[in-house]
């Protein structure tokens, strides 16, 4: 069975970016707030031009920058 993946555009990985400074949050607390690993959160914050992840990291993320809008 192939996962299913969903695109992190640019503008969403700065929005991440921007909001755990805000939150002076470290990477190791954002990830641990995602569920994801330390290196997934390296990758979605870091890859340039975007970065496919599965669907269920990308509805983790969105649902945590909608929560902190």
């Amino acid at each position: 069975m192939s996962q299913h993946l969903q695109y992190l555009t640019p503008d969403t990985q700065k929005a991440i970016r921007r909001k755990r400074g805000e939150l002076s949050l470290t990477k190791d607390s954002l990830a641990k707030q995602l569920g994801v690993s330390r290196p997934t959160l390296n990758r979605i914050e870091g890859q340039a031009n975007g970065v496919a992840v599965r669907i269920d990291i990308y509805k983790r993320v969105s649902n945590w920058l909608a929560e902190h809008v």
